[in-house]
């Protein structure tokens, strides 16, 4: 038995043997005197060829009004030529010797596909990257192939607008997309992946959101006697107040409150001892502690 399919407007793409007919299964529309039966009917796009077998008509092509596809009508199921469609609805003639004895419709519905994100990290310090990494799986019923596939990453930063913030293009692994970037939030951030290209096929994926927090980076330093404090990013703690924490054993006990200077700064004097500055929660940034700093 041998099969051909033509993809697009593209002439006889593939010949099928027997053992690889079952990858691309037939939608075989019968041309009846009454017409074609079905008169309408539905495929996944990129996938199921539509073959026209004679069934009492003297119909000798079938014509699709958008220039898809031009192919010859089959006088039996033993030897098929089929069209494989991008999606959309392609109306289609019957001709046979020049005229138009029939009509109908082939309706391609776009090919499933689903996109995930996950963040490498829920929360990271200003000014440090997160690594954002998902899939993109599509699914035929066509063997595996390798192809390259392009996802869009959007980004809707606390209390901003969402943006596209790249595009990564990735080779598939069988019907999957394995993709990956390095993003550096610089305030509590929203993302998702999205694909957008291909539609000819595929449906427009996006997924659903992953949230990643922003702690300021904090920096305490101590020498002969005084602690100098840093708050970054400044524009979000300008005159902001910090809690000073001294070490008691195990525990760390508040001692005082600190007034950052206008560029996020503040430099006090400390006795003897083990401290830390605790930062609370801003718009965009959640609340963190420094890193201890002794002073002798």
């Amino acid at each position: 038995m041998r099969r051909r399919i033509a993809i697009g407007a593209a002439a006889v793409a593939l010949t099928l043997t027997s053992s690889s007919a079952a990858f691309r299964q037939f939608v075989i529309v019968r041309l009846t005197p009454a017409g074609p039966t079905p008169a309408v009917v539905h495929v996944t796009a990129g996938d199921n060829p539509v073959a026209f077998v004679a069934d009492g008509t003297a119909g000798e092509s079938v014509v699709f009004d958008d220039g898809s596809c031009t192919v010859q009508v089959a006088p039996s199921d033993d030897e098929l030529s089929g069209c494989v469609f991008s999606a959309g609805t392609h109306t289609y003639r019957v001709v046979a010797t020049g005229q138009t004895v029939a009509q109908g419709t082939v309706v391609a519905d776009p090919a499933f596909r689903r996109v995930t994100i996950a963040a490498s990290a829920p929360a990271v310090t200003y000014g440090e990257a997160v690594r954002l990494s998902g899939t993109v799986e599509r699914e035929l019923a066509s063997p595996p192939q390798e192809f390259d596939d392009a996802v869009d990453v959007f980004a809707r930063p606390f209390e901003h607008l969402p943006y596209r913030l790249a595009r990564v293009t990735a080779r598939s692994e069988g019907f999957v997309v394995h993709w990956t970037i390095e993003v550096r939030p610089v305030r509590r951030t929203e993302y998702r992946a999205g694909t957008l290209a291909d539609t000819a096929v595929y449906n427009r994926a996006l997924s659903a959101a992953v949230a990643v927090d922003v702690r300021p980076a904090v920096s305490v330093r101590a020498a002969e006697g005084r602690l100098s404090v840093s708050v970054r990013p400044a524009r979000a703690y300008a005159g902001g107040r910090v809690v000073l924490e001294r070490r008691e054993g195990a525990l760390w006990r508040p001692v005082g409150a600190i007034t950052l200077r206008g560029d996020a700064t503040a430099a006090i004097a400390v006795r003897p001892g083990s401290f830390r500055v605790r930062v609370p929660a801003a718009p965009g940034y959640v609340a963190t502690a420094s890193r201890p700093a002794t002073s002798r």
